[in-house]
């Protein structure tokens, strides 16, 4: 029904945030096996409500253990910056989950 009403699918309410009102970005990136190589995918949010995202992916990598630092730095900070963009502030925490 929120869908159809063009508000959130979903959102954590303030009243069950575990770390209470501190701002925190939640992210998660995985690496997957595919015909054409691995695929590096991250999603993480970028607002205190949870209900909005940034998500980026990078196909062909030939070998995972081949990923370059400089992939992760440009992900996390392309992330920094919507989140920025939406929150009109900075973290108090980031949360990377792997």
């Amino acid at each position: 029904m929120n869908a159809k009403l063009g508000l959130p699918l979903w959102e954590v309410p303030e009243s069950l945030k575990a770390f209470g009102k501190k701002n925190i970005m939640y992210g998660a990136y995985s690496v997957s096996k595919g015909a054409k190589g691995f695929t590096l995918a991250f999603v993480g949010t970028i607002d205190q409500a949870c209900s909005k995202v940034y998500s980026e992916a990078v196909v062909g990598i030939k070998r995972k253990e081949d990923i370059p630092e400089t992939t992760f730095d440009s992900i996390f900070k392309n992330w920094a910056k919507n989140y920025y963009k939406t929150t009109k502030g900075v973290p108090d925490l980031i949360i990377i989950y792997r």
